[in-house]
């Protein structure tokens, strides 16, 4: 009889847990849609090119400062969003060597929400003339904006070329991997670099998005193989504390118009010439 009223009392115990977290969720989900409401209102009428050059300038002293061969993986800025192809094609002229990637959306909402990273196609490429590329290294200096295509809701997105390799079971990895060999001698730095956009975040890094969760599973698979980076334009920086669920992702580093800021101790090392910004 004990034994009986014992393990209902625990199935009643983890009933009301479950539906406690259950309600906790639902209440998060909805203070972020809020929360995201009210920051695309406040971006139409508040960003300026003076704030958005000085992070520009910030964040593309950060990635020419990365080590030989570095990847680079960006967004795909909207009008409304802070600019990056700009900063992209400055990368890709002042630093051939570095390889650069864009997202390509794989599946919808319903079907998982997956993205991958594809190499921007960029001139004296093997992209350029339609063929699979291993990384998107190469010795031109334009990318070839012509030449990717728009989704249906109005994203630039690559065409082809080989997928960067994020791992599934957290990390990246695989034979193909453009920075395996360059790590070992590069005395761990970070080779990676994810620059994920926002539309709030706070100063732990943890920021809300667009809703759909593409890039917090994306970065999952990365593991912790990415430096993550994020434009913070001063409508988008929270003045507190951000709702977070244990999927979220903070990032690494926020690039704001006075410079770059750490949210946290990071896993891997910075170049000397990257730890030399934060002191500015």
């Amino acid at each position: 009889m004990e034994n009986s009223e014992t393990s209902n009392n625990y199935k009643l115990h983890n009933e009301s847990q479950h539906e406690a977290e259950h309600e906790l969720q639902h209440e998060l989900m909805h203070q972020k849609a809020r929360l995201r409401a009210l920051a695309k209102a406040r971006r139409k009428a508040s960003v300026t090119a003076v704030e958005d050059q000085k992070i520009q300038d910030h964040l593309l002293s950060f990635l020419l400062a990365a080590p030989q061969g570095a990847t680079v993986i960006s967004y795909l800025s909207l009008p409304d969003e802070f600019p990056t192809l700009e900063l992209l094609d400055q990368v890709a002229t002042r630093r051939p060597d570095i390889n650069l990637f864009a997202p390509r959306v794989e599946s919808t909402l319903r079907q998982g929400a997956r993205m991958e990273a594809y190499p921007l196609p960029r001139s004296g490429s093997d992209s350029d003339s339609g063929s699979d590329s291993d990384s998107g290294s190469d010795s031109g200096s334009k990318i070839l904006w012509s030449d990717l295509q728009t989704n249906s809701v109005g994203l630039l997105e690559p065409r082809s070329g080989k997928a960067y390799p994020a791992d599934e079971a957290g990390g990246a990895g695989g034979a193909h991997r453009a920075d395996e060999v360059l790590l070992s001698e590069t005395e761990d730095f970070y080779m990676t670099y994810l620059i994920v956009p926002a539309l709030l975040i706070d100063s732990e890094g943890h920021r809300i998005g667009y809703g759909g969760g593409y890039y917090d599973r994306y970065i999952a698979r990365l593991g912790g193989d990415a430096l993550l980076l994020a434009p913070r334009r001063k409508i988008m920086a929270a003045p507190e504390a951000l709702p977070r669920t244990p999927h979220d992702h903070p990032i690494d580093v926020l690039v704001n118009a006075s410079g770059p800021v750490l949210t946290h101790p990071l896993e891997r090392s910075l170049t000397a010439e990257q730890e030399a910004l934060f002191s500015k």
